[in-house]
């Protein structure tokens, strides 16, 4: 209900007064930036990306796919860029339900990445999909690191300990670190290791906890 003055505190529409149409708004630890998804279909790709082993940077429906073809601008829709370490660059297009003007968008990201020596992606839903702990996983970091951040000091303390003995748990790192690292930064300092590429942790077999699996890859 609104004041007796008539004055209004806002509500989403005042909040978001710009691409209302998003549905999912997070915050990306990486940039601490704000990112937003017209579906969750579409921010689950943008978890499975961003924090994929080796990745570097994700963005969110890029604007600079443009081609003058035939006296035409052509700027196809395209969902992620990721780059990686590598500087190998893909380009997503998350689908739920293939249409005919989908088809032609497909159609004319592939042009336009052979042109820019992208690789383009069509990121159907079964494949987004198919692994629901790697998801849940990856959003448990996301949150994590949204709350806690990253320390490279941190991430060197673990890493260096890591190096002396491959094949740990977190458990075992809470332990040996107690009286050089809080928990919840050693859980930062792994979750950086892991998308930095050196340590793989078995998010796509079991929830993460003290006893995941963590060796160098």
């Amino acid at each position: 209900m609104l004041p007796e003055s008539g004055y209004s505190y806002g509500g989403l529409n005042h909040r978001y007064s710009k691409r209302k149409t998003r549905l999912v708004r997070l915050i990306d630890p990486i940039t601490q930036q704000p990112v937003d998804f017209a579906t969750t279909l579409r921010a689950d790709n943008w978890l499975l990306r961003n924090f994929c082993p080796g990745a570097w940077t994700c963005e969110v429906e890029p604007k600079h796919f443009r081609l003058l073809r035939l006296g035409a601008m052509v700027a196809p829709y395209c969902d992620l860029l990721t780059t990686f370490k590598d500087k190998v660059q893909i380009a997503d297009l998350v689908v739920d339900v293939m249409t005919p003007q989908i088809r032609h968008t497909w159609e004319e990201l592939q042009t336009t990445c052979k042109f820019f020596g992208v690789v383009p992606h069509l990121r159907m839903r079964a494949q987004v999909r198919e692994n629901v702990t790697l998801l849940a996983n990856l959003d448990t970091m996301r949150q994590h690191l949204v709350m806690y951040g990253l320390d490279s000091r941190y991430e060197a303390l673990v890493q260096k300990h890591l190096d002396n003995d491959p094949v740990r748990s977190p458990a075992a790192l809470y332990k040996a670190l107690a009286n050089k690292a809080p928990q919840n930064l050693i859980d930062s300092a792994l979750f950086g290791l892991y998308r930095k590429g050196t340590h793989f942790i078995n998010f796509a077999e079991v929830p993460y906890g003290p006893h995941s699996e963590i060796r160098h890859v």
